[in-house]
C-alpha cells in the first residue's frame, strides 16, 4: 500500500475519470491524467469477486506491482481491475501494468 500522500482521493478519482485517458487490456483498465500530482488509485469492483478477502488480497498484489511504476511521472493513475485477474501471478500482473503505465 502506498503511504496516504501518494493515493488519490475520490476528488482526485472523479477528476481523472472526467478528463483522462482510457488504456485497456485484457485485464486491466487504467485512466491517467498527465500534468497533476503523481497520485495512484486501485479498483476491484465486485464484477470480479464478491469476497470482500479476494478483492482486497487484489488490491494488495496489484499496489505492489505498481509501486516502482508510478512515482517518475506527474501524472494521477486510477487502475480498473478486470474479471480475470484474480488467475494471473503477480509477475504477470506487473508485466501488463507495465505495458500500460510505462
Amino acid at each position: 500500500m502506498f503511504s496516504k500522500k501518494h493515493r488519490a482521493t475520490t476528488a482526485a478519482v472523479r477528476n481523472v475519470v472526467a478528463y483522462g485517458k482510457t488504456r485497456n487490456t485484457p485485464h486491466f483498465s487504467v485512466r491517467t491524467l498527465t500534468n497533476s500530482p503523481p497520485l495512484t488509485a486501485v479498483v476491484v469492483s465486485k464484477k470480479v469477486s464478491s469476497k470482500a478477502v479476494i478483492r482486497n488480497t487484489l488490491k494488495r498484489r496489484i499496489w505492489e506491482a505498481i509501486r516502482p511504476l508510478t512515482f517518475s511521472k506527474n501524472t494521477t493513475f486510477v487502475v480498473y481491475a478486470k474479471k480475470g485477474v484474480k488467475d494471473l501471478s503477480i509477475s504477470e500482473i506487473r508485466e501488463e501494468l507495465q505495458r500500460l503505465l510505462i
